[in-house]
């Protein structure tokens, strides 16, 4: 199939005689998604409103809208975003330490709040979602749907596990010698922290591949990728291990400014484009560069 956007419609030239159904079943798109396309009346074949069971023809063009219009609410802040990716679908940003993914129950400005602001100043009004989150503490790269029509099938990629998320983080203790490894345990809420997760054979599974790339004196640089996606699943095994990261306010009792753990690298199949999307930015500068003997 080739496709094609214009006018925040996306068009679909097929190759076979077949159901609009399959078409949008090629591409991803949920049954819900279907649902809500046709009940609304969104599906065209040329210029002709068209069900889910309507057939089309190698001589014709099927296009659905591609957003979903939402009324967004501007909030002021000094905070700009860094967009690292965009195309039509998909937006990839840099989020900085310190603040939340989403709103919780404070009022505090969130990296939401900041994407809104950022879709309200280039004049689209339209729903934008994460497809995963960061910890508050956490910086680094997370994905946004700008289109509900492939929202089900990004969410479903990370629940399969192939959207790759990979991070860098100074844990105190050094290791002995450079290693790899994994790190398999259960993690559960504290009942004594709401906050805080342990280790829990009550608990959910948390496997954390990680990989030694330097020793220093007091501390390491490792690099680190998930197979599951817990909260606080990185700071949990490693304070676990001994080997807590530095800045954790929560599961190491020395302090420092931030949190030195960062997601660095993102990977991802493109609906669309068909192709694996790689996307990467620099170490940080405060973890290049730490040096406490």
């Amino acid at each position: 199939m080739k496709n094609t956007i214009k006018n925040n419609r996306l068009y679909i030239e097929i190759e076979d005689v077949c159901s609009v159904r399959n078409v949008l079943t090629k591409l991803n798109i949920s049954k819900k998604q279907m649902g809500i396309l046709d009940s609304q009346g969104n599906i065209f074949i040329g210029t002709n409103k068209a069900r889910l069971d309507s057939v089309i023809s190698v001589t014709e063009q099927l296009s659905l809208p591609l957003y979903t219009q939402k009324d967004l609410e501007y909030i002021s802040t000094e905070i700009e975003l860094e967009v690292v990716y965009e195309d039509e679908i998909i937006l990839i940003v840099n989020k900085p330490c310190n603040i939340l993914t989403h709103t919780d129950e404070s009022k505090e400005i969130t990296l939401q709040n900041i994407v809104d602001n950022y879709l309200i100043l280039n004049g689209n009004m339209i729903t934008c979602n994460p497809i995963h989150r960061l910890d508050k503490e956490t910086s680094g790269l997370i994905i946004y749907s700008k289109s509900n029509l492939f929202k089900a099938y990004f969410d479903r990629e990370l629940a399969d596990k192939s959207i790759s998320r990979k991070y860098f983080a100074l844990c105190d203790n050094p290791y002995k010698k450079m290693s790899r490894g994994k790190i398999e345990v259960y993690l559960a809420k504290d009942r004594h922290n709401s906050n805080m997760y342990r280790v829990a054979e009550s608990g959910k599974l948390a496997i954390t591949n990680y990989e030694v790339i330097r020793n220093y004196s007091s501390y390491s640089l490792l690099r680190l990728h998930l197979d599951t996606g817990r909260t606080h699943q990185i700071r949990v095994s490693l304070a676990y291990r001994k080997h807590p990261i530095i800045g954790d306010n929560l599961y190491n009792k020395k302090i420092d400014e931030n949190l030195k753990l960062q997601a660095y690298s993102v990977s991802l199949y493109h609906p669309l484009k068909n192709e694996e999307l790689q996307v990467a930015i620099p170490m940080r500068l405060d973890i290049k560069n730490y040096n406490n003997g």
